[in-house]
């Protein structure tokens, strides 16, 4: 009977470890996530030149995105939109791009939505040049890093289909905040295509949601923003607790501050949501990137954009 009994622990050892569900395999089936090709799709954006709202830079941007979800997803919508100035005037025109993985047009249930704004800045008005001030921000970090992450996220899925449905969003208008014309708006004005898609959700409603933004900084350092533990501590957990499996110190499991972000609306919609954020883009001179016209690829790490991407990888697959 021992003899049997050994035999039979042997085997359920076997299977476990056959199947990727013991000891150090457990996470053997998990895709890699490419960095390099996400710093390639970094540097394609910023290749178009910024991505402030009404430019050709932002349009032709506007369809590289589409066009390469296009060949990814099972579905993929342009989720068009106008923000109203507070200010009075014309309209900006605004496009999410909204893509689905593993999931029907009705089936919705369980889904997970990792969302990245692609717009950028229209003014670097933290330059510390006043003749830069009035140009648009370059957006590496802000915010191609993050839909670089999408991108190659979609990738992956299409390779290998998520074990739950899967939404990317990439939101516009994000970064309009605190100018003239949007004083006095909502969120201060930031955020405005995902306060659209909040309100309009449509079959696109998730379970929960991500949200990555600032996250390609060669000097990456992201702690637990306060509303994402408010909101979703256990997905956070997930996060967090993925990286140190992984061994990924970019991820600092500690308390760190309230930042307005496109998880805030989806909160505020009543969808559980977290914030992957790292507001420190530190510069020379005790300056910084953020908002000037020195937020450039060079800035940027494809070790970073490995870190996260291959963190939520581990969370989703496993």
């Amino acid at each position: 009977m021992r003899l049997i009994r050994a035999s039979m622990a042997f085997l359920c050892i076997c299977l476990l470890t056959a199947f990727g569900c013991g000891g150090s395999n457990a996470g053997a089936t998990t895709p890699t996530f490419d960095g390099a090709r996400a710093m390639a799709d970094l540097r394609t954006q910023c290749d178009f030149g910024p991505r402030a709202p009404g430019t050709a830079e932002r349009n032709a941007c506007l369809t590289w995105i589409k066009t390469t979800l296009t060949g990814l997803a099972a579905q993929v919508e342009d989720q068009a939109f106008t923000m109203h100035p507070a200010t009075g005037g014309a309209g900006i025109a605004g496009n999410n791009v909204l893509a689905r993985f593993n999931a029907s047009r009705q089936t919705t249930t369980g889904a997970l939505l990792i969302g990245a704004h692609w717009d950028c800045r229209p003014k670097a008005d933290q330059d510390g040049t006043a003749a830069n001030q009035s140009k648009a921000v370059p957006g590496a970090n802000d915010a191609a890093s993050g839909v670089a992450v999408l991108i190659e996220l979609a990738r992956v899925f299409k390779q290998t289909p998520p074990p739950r449905p899967v939404y990317l969003a990439c939101w516009d208008l994000e970064d309009m905040g605190q100018l003239p014309e949007t004083q006095g708006m909502p969120y201060l004005g930031f955020c405005a295509g995902s306060r659209f898609f909040s309100q309009n959700m449509g079959n696109w409603r998730p379970a929960e949601a991500v949200n990555l933004d600032m996250i390609g900084d060669a000097n990456l350092r992201i702690t637990r923003e306060s509303y994402s533990d408010y909101s979703n501590a256990a997905l956070n957990d997930k996060i967090f607790g993925a990286a140190r499996r992984l061994g990924y110190t970019q991820f600092v499991n500690q308390g760190g501050t309230a930042i307005i972000d496109d998880h805030k609306p989806l909160i505020d919609a009543g969808v559980p949501s977290v914030d992957l954020i790292d507001l420190d883009y530190p510069g020379p001179n005790s300056n910084h990137y953020w908002h000037t016209m020195q937020d450039t690829p060079d800035k940027c790490s494809e070790a970073s954009l490995k870190a996260v991407g291959q963190t939520l990888c581990a969370m989703i697959y496993n």
